[in-house]
This record gives C-alpha cells, structure tokens and sequence, in this order.
C-alpha cells in the first residue's frame, strides 16, 4: 500500500471511530495505532518552511491591497476564495518583485511539496489488524473500498 492510500484509509478510520459496535471499535483504534507513525512524518512534511509563512503574508497583504472593494471597504473575494484585483497590472508587477526577494522560501515550499509528493507515492509495509465482514458495521461503497485490504472474508 502507498503512503498516499495510507494516508486515506487513516482518514477513514477516523471518520469511522466513533460506530458503536465494540468489534469494529477495536479494529479502528489498533489500526490508528499502526498508521499513526507514519500519518505524524505526513503532516510534517505538510508544514510549510517558516520563511515561506512571512512570503504567504506579504502576499496576502499585498492581494489585499490591491483588492476591489466592497460597499462596506471589505476586498471582495471570488467564489474561489481568491480577491478580486483592481489594476492586474500593477498587481503583477509587485507580485513579481515580491516572489524575487523571497525566491529562497518560494523553493524550499516547492521542494518539500515534491519531498511530500515523493513520499505519498512510497509503498509502506504494516501488519494491519484485520476484522471479519460479518463483523462491520453499515458502511458505504467508499468506505468499503477503503478498507478492503483489511477484511477477511468467509
């Protein structure tokens, strides 16, 4: 299995810890156990560097600058979440000198990205604890799909 596929069947299991059934409980929390070690290297490497936090901010309040405004002097942000952007112009020219002179943190945010990409891809080896199909609660085609490797069928 992928770390990535790990990393979604982790979640699931997470979803799925509070089904009262004592059987499928048990099966939840000795598997968190086994995946959480490798879930902890995951949402580290999911941290941006800290000198690519102070871009992020610049950056922010740079988009915020140069936001439409509206009637109430809020930036108007589109439905994509990002801001609506008076003069793209200008924008693009402070952007530009923004990402110059944090070009450092700009790379060490795109290399940990593929070091987490690279990593996700992986194939790890854990002795899961599997559980009887009789033993499952009422679950969805999803969560079935997800948790196929650990069910034994008879």
């Amino acid at each position: 299995m992928t770390k990535g596929k790990l990393l979604k069947l982790y979640t699931t299991l997470q979803q799925l810890s509070n089904v009262r059934n004592t059987k499928f409980a048990y099966f939840v929390m000795k598997n968190l156990k086994k995946i959480e070690p490798e879930v902890d290297i995951i949402k580290e490497l999911r941290v941006p560097p800290k000198e690519f936090s102070e871009y992020e901010k610049d950056r922010i309040a740079l988009c915020r600058k140069h936001a439409e405004l509206t009637e109430d002097n809020q930036p108007k942000i589109k439905p994509n979440g990002s801001y609506e952007i008076r003069n793209k112009d200008k924008f693009d020219k402070e952007i530009k000198k923004l990402k110059g002179r944090h070009k450092n943190a700009i790379e060490a945010k795109e290399n940990k990205d593929k070091e987490l990409i690279d990593f996700l891809k992986e194939d790890v080896e854990i002795d899961f604890y599997k559980i009887k199909f009789e033993n499952l609660p009422e679950l969805n085609a999803r969560q079935l799909i997800i948790l196929d490797e650990l069910i034994i069928e008879e």
